[in-house]
Protein backbone atom coordinates (compact mmCIF):
# COMPACT_ATOMS: atom_id res chain seq x y z
CA UNK A 1 0.00 0.00 0.00
CA UNK A 2 1.61 3.08 -1.05
CA UNK A 3 0.73 4.84 2.19
CA UNK A 4 2.04 2.76 4.95
CA UNK A 5 5.02 1.70 2.49
CA UNK A 6 5.42 5.33 0.76
CA UNK A 7 4.17 7.86 3.00
CA UNK A 8 1.60 8.95 0.20
CA UNK A 9 -1.43 10.64 1.23
CA UNK A 10 -4.20 9.04 0.22
CA UNK A 11 -7.87 10.82 0.43
CA UNK A 12 -11.45 10.70 0.50
CA UNK A 13 -12.41 7.25 1.92
CA UNK A 14 -9.50 5.63 3.09
CA UNK A 15 -8.27 8.90 4.34
CA UNK A 16 -10.81 8.84 6.73
CA UNK A 17 -10.73 4.93 7.05
CA UNK A 18 -6.97 5.62 8.32
CA UNK A 19 -8.14 8.52 10.56
CA UNK A 20 -10.87 6.36 12.36
CA UNK A 21 -13.30 8.38 10.86
CA UNK A 22 -15.86 6.25 9.78
CA UNK A 23 -18.72 8.39 9.91
CA UNK A 24 -16.83 10.57 6.82
CA UNK A 25 -15.82 6.97 5.31
CA UNK A 26 -19.31 5.48 5.33
CA UNK A 27 -20.41 9.30 3.49
CA UNK A 28 -17.50 9.24 0.43
CA UNK A 29 -17.86 5.08 0.59
CA UNK A 30 -18.81 3.85 -3.34
CA UNK A 31 -20.95 0.44 -3.17
CA UNK A 32 -17.42 -1.85 -3.53
CA UNK A 33 -15.85 0.47 -0.06
CA UNK A 34 -19.04 -0.14 1.44
CA UNK A 35 -18.60 -4.06 0.76
CA UNK A 36 -15.08 -3.96 1.51
CA UNK A 37 -14.55 -2.04 4.63
CA UNK A 38 -14.34 -4.40 7.30
CA UNK A 39 -11.61 -6.23 5.51
CA UNK A 40 -10.05 -2.75 5.21
CA UNK A 41 -10.03 -2.23 8.52
CA UNK A 42 -9.05 -5.89 9.47
CA UNK A 43 -5.75 -5.35 7.33
CA UNK A 44 -4.77 -2.65 9.49
CA UNK A 45 -5.04 -4.50 12.31
CA UNK A 46 -3.23 -6.86 11.21
CA UNK A 47 -1.04 -6.02 8.79
CA UNK A 48 -0.17 -2.03 9.15
CA UNK A 49 1.59 -0.74 12.18
CA UNK A 50 -0.57 0.94 15.04
CA UNK A 51 1.26 3.99 14.47
CA UNK A 52 -0.05 4.49 10.88
CA UNK A 53 -3.70 4.61 11.36
CA UNK A 54 -6.27 4.94 14.05
CA UNK A 55 -6.62 9.15 14.63
CA UNK A 56 -5.58 11.86 12.62
CA UNK A 57 -2.61 12.60 14.49
CA UNK A 58 -1.41 9.05 13.42
CA UNK A 59 -1.58 9.25 9.82
CA UNK A 60 -0.11 12.80 10.32
CA UNK A 61 2.95 11.34 12.22
CA UNK A 62 3.33 8.55 9.94
CA UNK A 63 3.43 10.99 6.70
CA UNK A 64 5.63 13.30 8.37
CA UNK A 65 8.45 10.45 8.84
CA UNK A 66 8.58 10.03 5.25
CA UNK A 67 8.53 13.52 4.11
CA UNK A 68 12.46 14.03 4.55
CA UNK A 69 12.98 11.00 1.72
CA UNK A 70 10.44 12.22 -1.01
CA UNK A 71 12.45 15.20 -3.08
CA UNK A 72 10.09 16.86 -5.57
CA UNK A 73 6.69 16.04 -6.42
CA UNK A 74 7.13 12.70 -7.49
CA UNK A 75 8.36 10.53 -4.64
CA UNK A 76 10.55 7.76 -5.72
CA UNK A 77 7.45 5.43 -5.87
CA UNK A 78 5.67 7.30 -8.49
CA UNK A 79 8.73 7.90 -10.42
CA UNK A 80 7.37 5.37 -13.03
CA UNK A 81 4.39 7.61 -13.75
CA UNK A 82 6.92 10.85 -14.54
CA UNK A 83 5.73 11.83 -18.18
CA UNK A 84 9.09 13.23 -20.06
CA UNK A 85 8.01 16.42 -21.79
CA UNK A 86 11.57 16.32 -23.73
CA UNK A 87 10.29 14.32 -26.72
Amino acid sequence: MLYVDHGIEPDGFLKSVICNDFKEASARADDVSQQTMSAIVRWFLKEAPDACWGSPANMAGWLASFAPQQQGPFPEALEAYKINYSD
